[in-house]
């Protein structure tokens, strides 16, 4: 700010509650997590209308090399992390070898824990890609029947934008600092302040 030259990079000290920037950082390397250090979401998040047709390869998570890179850049993780979402499920049915929708109930049952807190909806399916149905449900109080992703004003799908990218990280994105650029970014007021 004062344009001290003097100040750097090197007189920032980032300490985890498991310790030191460099003891974390080697310790996530060791186990090839070195990237998951940071999170990072851009104020530009991209929630464009989706609707998923095809299935396609998705990369780690913990590679985190996906969205935006750089603050000013859009960030387009929904679609890629719907398809997370879909991976996530067919691997719990295949672990748990449990019928597909008790699969369904517990995958949207968490997500709904979060969802709920925030937003009067909650989602009732995660849809199919192979009818061209590949996009998540909701329901609401005031509706009459379910609606994708779709129909959402900015503000909830920024939320649940947010939610799903949060859980999908969960289990790899442990002692991670996640910066998330005006989150409240398209959210109503009465959301807001329900969030803070």
């Amino acid at each position: 700010m004062y344009k001290n030259p003097s100040f750097t990079y090197e007189n920032i000290e980032i300490e985890f509650d498991k310790g030191t920037y460099d003891k974390v950082w080697k310790s996530k390397s060791q186990q090839g997590k070195q990237n998951t250090l940071f999170s990072f979401r851009s104020p530009y998040r991209y929630n464009q209308s989706f609707k998923i047709t095809q299935s396609k390869a998705i990369t780690d998570i913990s590679l985190n090399d996906y969205g935006a890179s750089l603050s000013s850049d859009l960030d387009g993780k929904m679609m890629e992390n719907y398809r997370r979402l879909c991976a996530k499920y067919n691997n719990y049915l295949n672990e748990q070898d449990c019928k597909p929708s008790e699969a369904k109930a517990k995958i949207i049952g968490d997500l709904n824990k979060s969802i709920e807190n925030c937003l009067d909806l909650k989602i009732t399916s995660i849809g199919n890609i192979d009818p061209s149905e590949g996009t998540l449900y909701f329901h609401k109080n005031d509706h009459l029947q379910d609606f994708d992703f779709n129909v959402l004003s900015s503000g909830e799908k920024e939320i649940v934008d947010i939610l799903l990218d949060l859980y999908l990280r969960q289990d790899d994105f442990t002692d991670t600092i996640f910066l998330i650029d005006e989150p409240e970014l398209h959210v109503n007021t009465s959301n807001t302040k329900k969030n803070s």
